[in-house]
């Protein structure tokens, strides 16, 4: 899988790979935080919608951090998937 630190260009964390091996199911770590922090991803990218009254706020750097690859994400995967629009 194409790492997420460095976007597929080698970084420390893959081992200057660009990848990384998946060996449980990602489900597995999917939790109820990470479904809010994508929701309020979603807000701030479609609507400009800031999260407000959480410690998301407290944590701004981060929470753009999320942004960024949220959006490269979802733009990697429409192009993939040929979705335009």
């Amino acid at each position: 899988m194409r790492c997420v630190i460095c976007d597929g260009s080698g970084c420390k964390e893959c081992n200057e790979t660009g990848n990384f091996d998946v060996m449980k199911c990602p489900l597995l770590f999917y939790s109820r935080e990470i479904d809010e922090i994508l929701a309020a991803a979603d807000l701030y990218l479609d609507h400009g919608l800031p999260v407000v009254g959480t410690c998301q706020m407290d944590q701004a750097y981060n929470f753009t951090e999320v942004c960024r690859f949220v959006r490269r994400d979802i733009a990697y995967w429409k192009n993939k998937l040929g979705i335009f629009g």
